[in-house]
């Protein structure tokens, strides 16, 4: 069957009833199968998922909330289930891959459904059974936005472009995951542990990331305007060329961090350790620095103008060719802070 020919057949077979309060396939188990014998076969190839995505978008809003109020309750049963359903025509392939295959297009299908709200189990075991689902079928084009996945381990997922805007993975662990570009936005990541984690141009725009753990993880040029970084501890972080404008970093840990070229304009950086952090050519224009800790700390060539700073502590600071004017510059502990040369506009 093409990829049309299937998902009409799923969803005319899920939505028929047998009366107008009763659906004809009422047993999840019967519905495990139906999905099993259409889908498990064989992986969804990428643009088999588009398709899927296009068609999904071409209903009309009456199918598409007729299909999440369907197949949202199923995903509980789906998951004691393990998504697997045991039969005979697929006995020549993998247990793990047929669990795999039929998770994809369950998935796909439902987040799809683009209804804002949350399909997973209150049950922890539940949603980290899911979540171990997920690392295994690494969907393309994967849609967790308006999840929870609070307290989940998703250590080790890997998957490009990841949708997780409006979730919720409060604690959530996340180590060593490799998510390039996915799209944090508003996501609720308060006390998550991401320690290594790979997160190249993803977008944390507006994410509550309080006491969040980002040591030794990859942030270059990832986006975090308006985040709420507070306490965040992102020792050895790579932040270079990130966009931290208008973020609320007070009382971060930024050891031996790399701040190179980033851009941080108008953010709160009050209490915050930067020791060994480097912020060559970083932009700090409007910001707030204050009572933070400088040990060794770079600031070679960043713009420092228009800085509310005052009462830090330094030691081996290095401000050459730092572009903060002279009042400021002349305001430095000279025996502490490495001063000269000045950049021109300081001369």
């Amino acid at each position: 069957m093409t990829i049309p020919e299937k998902y009409h057949t799923f969803r005319d077979l899920l939505l028929k009833k047998e009366n107008p309060s009763e659906y004809q396939l009422s047993h999840p188990a019967i519905c495990l199968k139906v999905l099993s014998d259409i889908f498990a076969s064989s992986r969804l190839s990428p643009d088999d998922c588009k398709q899927l995505i296009l068609i999904l978008q071409h209903e009309t809003s009456a199918y598409r909330v007729a299909l999440a109020d369907r197949l949202s309750p199923l995903v509980e049963p789906f998951l004691e289930l393990n998504f697997y359903h045991d039969s005979e025509l697929q006995r020549h392939i993998p247990p793990h891959e047929i669990t795999a295959n039929a998770f994809y297009a369950f998935w796909t299908i439902l987040s799809y459904t683009h209804r804002q709200q949350n399909h997973l189990p209150p049950s922890l075991d539940l949603k980290n059974r899911f979540a171990y689902i997920l690392k295994k079928a690494r969907p393309d084009y994967l849609n967790l936005s308006f999840q929870n996945l609070d307290q989940c381990n998703l250590s080790f997922l890997e998957v490009d472009q990841a949708d997780f805007r409006y979730a919720s993975l409060e604690k959530a662990v996340l180590l060593h995951s490799k998510l390039p570009e996915a799209n944090f936005h508003n996501c609720n990541l308060q006390e998550a542990i991401l320690n290594s984690a790979h997160f190249p141009k993803a977008f944390f725009s507006f994410a509550n990331l309080k006491k969040a753990q980002f040591l030794d993880a990859n942030c270059h040029q990832t986006v975090f305007h308006g985040a709420n970084l507070e306490t965040a501890e992102l020792s050895r972080c790579n932040l270079g060329q990130a966009r931290l404008d208008q973020v609320n970093l007070q009382h971060a840990d930024l050891t031996e961090a790399s701040l190179t070229r980033a851009h941080i304009r108008r953010s709160d950086l009050a209490y915050t350790n930067l020791s060994k952090s480097t912020l060559y050519q970083a932009d700090l224009r409007g910001s707030a620095l204050h009572h933070a800790t400088l040990y060794m700390t770079n600031f070679q060539e960043a713009q420092l103008e228009g800085m509310d700073w005052y009462d830090n502590a330094y030691f081996k600071t290095d401000f050459r060719k730092a572009v903060a004017g002279e009042a400021f510059l002349k305001n430095l502990p000279a025996g502490d802070c490495i001063l000269d040369p000045l950049s021109q506009e300081n001369s």
